[in-house]
This record gives C-alpha cells, sequence and structure tokens, in this order.
C-alpha cells in the first residue's frame, strides 16, 4: 500500500468528477457531447488505474520452477490405491510424462529392507510422454511391498545427492 498511496487518492478524486460527469450526462438527458466525452474519459481512466492498483502482481522469485511429472500405473489399481501385480508377473509399467526430469531409478522395500532396486527404463518417447518399465530381477513373493521411484534431472553424483524427488507406491502381490 505504501507505494499506491497517491494512486488511490488520485482514483478518489476520479470517483468523484465521474458522478459529477454522470449527473450532469443525466440532467441534460446526455445531449451535451462535451459531458459525455468527460465522463467516458474519467470512467477510462479509473478502469485503468484500478488495474495498475490491483492488477496482476508478478510473483518474484530467484528460480524457475520445475513441474512435477505425472506418473500413472499402467498395471491394476485397487480401490485402496495398490498397485496388484500377479506373483508370476516381475514387470510394472507406468505412463510418464515430464519436462525435465529424465534419470530414473526404483527401490523395491519390505519392511524396510531393501529387496530390489536399479535404474527405470524408458521406452516410446512421444514428445514428453514416455512409457516406464521396471523389471524386477526375481520373481516376488505374495505380500505388501513400498515402490519408491526417484528421478532427477542429471545423474546423480556424491554432490548432488539431496538434489533428488521421489513417488511411493504400495504394490500388493497376489497369486
Amino acid at each position: 500500500m505504501k507505494n499506491h498511496t497517491y494512486l488511490f487518492l488520485i482514483l478518489g478524486v476520479l470517483f468523484v468528477g465521474f458522478g459529477i460527469f454522470s449527473l450532469l450526462v443525466y440532467l441534460t438527458k446526455g445531449k451535451n457531447n462535451y459531458f459525455l466525452r468527460k465522463k467516458l474519459a474519467i470512467g477510462a481512466s479509473v478502469i485503468s488505474l484500478t488495474f495498475a492498483a490491483n492488477g496482476c502482481k508478478p510473483v518474484v522469485t530467484c528460480y524457475v520452477r520445475a513441474i512435477d511429472p505425472m506418473i500413472s500405473s499402467q498395471d491394476s489399481v485397487n480401490h485402496d490405491q495398490q498397485i496388484v501385480l500377479l506373483k508370476s508377473n516381475n514387470k510394472l509399467s507406468f505412463n510418464y510424462t515430464t519436462y525435465n526430469y529424465n534419470y530414473l531409478k526404483y527401490s523395491l522395500d519390505n519392511d524396510n529392507q531393501t529387496i530390489s532396486s536399479g535404474d527405470c527404463v524408458l521406452q516410446s518417447q512421444e514428445g514428453y510422454n514416455y512409457l516406464l518399465l521396471i523389471e524386477f530381477p526375481h520373481v516376488l513373493e505374495t505380500g505388501m511391498y513400498k515402490l519408491v521411484i526417484y528421478y532427477f534431472d542429471e545423474k546423480i553424483t556424491d554432490k548432488n545427492k539431496d538434489l533428488v524427488f521421489s513417488k511411493n507406491y504400495n504394490i500388493k502381490v497376489v497369486e
């Protein structure tokens, strides 16, 4: 408000002037072109200054915000939002849409113990849409698992380990 104090005062004066010229146009039944032109000019000024006072205030940041990728399972998902996987199947496939993150890894855990981890395979690129494939090295036993997909925009080194983002999924393996 400190930068707009004079702007609000000018708007107040213009609003009063708009009211006076509106009354004069009403009294002359719109036949006086001078009053009509002044009313329209003041009205346009009020609208433009109101926009300047309350208009689009840009969000100032010091970085470009990355858009989070969208990862959705192609395998069946039950009502508890768990991915249901048959015991005989050792592959999971996802639709993956991203603009920035081209490196993906996964980790499959069972009771805080890592069962499997490795690189995800990106297949069939169509613009920013990919088919993401995860193949486990062995057949999983029945039970509940937690799958974490890590995505990042550059290869992981010791320097940038804190730049990793992840998405979690619950997997239910059935007979």
